[in-house]
């Protein structure tokens, strides 16, 4: 059976890029990054490695669907938070259960 990997709050994509290279091409990795700079790293980066098997998501994570605050870490793109760094965004949340069944749901139909 294919290997399955969720990266939630990808941040550029290190982790992804890792994960698509262990899990091969009959993997997939799911990776989530509400942050709109950090997402198009994140792009970049799968195309500089030549990756076909990571699925990128411009969203967050949660236990609802909902939209929420996203607050920014000036000094740090990689420490933005849910909760006040001075610096704020409107962001979309999915729900990683639902996702999960969805995804379960897609695998079994191949």
């Amino acid at each position: 059976m294919a290997e399955c990997l969720l990266d939630i709050g990808a941040h550029i994509g290190y982790y992804s890029v890792l994960a698509a290279k262990i899990v091969g091409i009959e993997g997939k990795v799911f990776a989530f990054e509400p942050e709109l700079s950090n997402y198009q790293k994140i792009l970049e980066n799968i195309s500089l490695n030549n990756l076909n098997n990571i699925s990128l998501f411009n969203l967050a994570a949660g236990s609802e669907t909902k939209q929420t605050q996203l607050f920014f870490n000036q000094d740090n793109d990689g420490g933005h938070a849910l909760w006040d760094v001075v610096q704020q965004l409107i962001i979309r949340v999915c729900v990683w259960k639902v996702f999960l069944l969805f995804v379960g749901d897609r695998r079994q139909e191949k």
